[in-house]
């Protein structure tokens, strides 16, 4: 759980599991799928979303499960004013083939909503340190202890409305990759 978090802020977690397509994610209680993406049965990254309660107290920690024992890494970030109702406004995701760039593909925002906060998640099945696109406020970046796995987020505040355009993130080593765009309606 981030620190700081607060009733009525969206939490929203990056996770990313080696296995892909056949490897079932088990969120805990209360988290709602925003977007799962594959590439391939090698890696699969889901976004998550929560808005926080006034009560019960949100715990310290979350667990997510999976249906294989294989190298995870996942992070949770937690943003003040975005809409309790609808918090995502629009999102995007793709496999990607083996490469240092991790692409996520652009997300349209629908007309009037232009202070939408735009979040970039990446993940690669391997170890390398991955560089966030330019432009963007990096939240994580690291990799599973095991080694098998890497994960970085990154936010952007946007000013228009309609297509965002792709983000990549840049890995130091060549790996199947995932990347998404997510955007939160304030």
């Amino acid at each position: 759980m981030p620190n700081g978090t607060q009733a009525a802020d969206v939490m929203v977690a990056e996770i990313a599991v080696r296995g892909g397509s056949s490897t079932i994610i088990t969120a805990p209680p209360g988290w709602t799928l925003v977007r799962r993406d594959n590439s391939a049965r090698t890696i699969a990254q889901a976004i998550y979303s929560r808005v926080v309660p006034g009560s019960p107290p949100e715990p310290s920690s979350y667990t997510w499960t999976f249906s294989t024992g294989n190298d995870a890494a996942g992070g949770i970030a937690a943003y003040v004013g975005v809409s309790n109702v609808v918090a995502v406004d629009a999102s995007n995701g793709q496999g990607n083939i083996s490469s240092t760039s991790i692409a996520a593909p652009s997300v349209t925002v629908p007309t009037g909503n232009t202070s939408d906060l735009l979040l970039g998640l990446f993940s690669i099945a391997n170890s390398s340190n991955v560089t966030l696109p330019p432009g963007m406020t990096q939240r994580w970046s690291f990799h599973a202890a095991g080694g098998g796995v890497g994960v970085a987020a990154a936010d952007l505040q946007l000013v228009s409305d309609g297509a965002t355009g792709n983000q990549a993130a840049t890995a130091a080593t060549a790996a199947l990759n995932v990347g998404a765009l997510v955007a939160l309606l304030p």
